[in-house]
């Protein structure tokens, strides 16, 4: 797991302009549904990102991806970088996420935006026999 906070992230990540923009990332569009929000771009039709406001002004990042083809050409550091400044932007101060250990690629990708690994997760499962 890995989270950013306000200090930390706002030092470490790139400022973007928001959507509509000319900033890095030239435009996106923001799909927003209550307290969650999704950023994609017409160049990226295949990597998304989403976060959710999940208490005050903490947030969750509930999906990040990029489709297996497109992967190894930065698109997935380019939106985190992106969705973690406009949480931050929004009033946010903390962004938990989490990512597999053995995905290196988004780990490092955390890494670069300023997330630090804080714990580790076990997944349980239970079946009914």
């Amino acid at each position: 797991m890995t989270t950013a906070s306000g200090p930390i992230a706002r030092r470490k990540v790139a400022r973007p302009r928001r959507p509509g923009g000319s900033g890095r990332l030239g435009t996106a569009t923001i799909l927003s549904t209550g307290s969650s929000s999704a950023w994609t771009r017409p160049a990226m039709p295949s990597a998304m990102f989403q976060a959710a406001r999940v208490h005050g002004d903490r947030a969750i990042m509930a999906e990040l991806g990029v489709v297996q083809t497109q992967r190894g050409r930065g698109y997935a550091g380019q939106l985190l970088a992106y969705g973690t400044a406009t949480v931050l932007d929004d009033g946010l101060t903390q962004i938990t996420t989490d990512t597999d250990q053995a995905n290196r690629r988004m780990r490092a990708a955390f890494a670069r935006c300023g997330y630090v690994e804080f714990a580790t997760r076990h997944d349980f499962s239970w079946a009914r026999p």
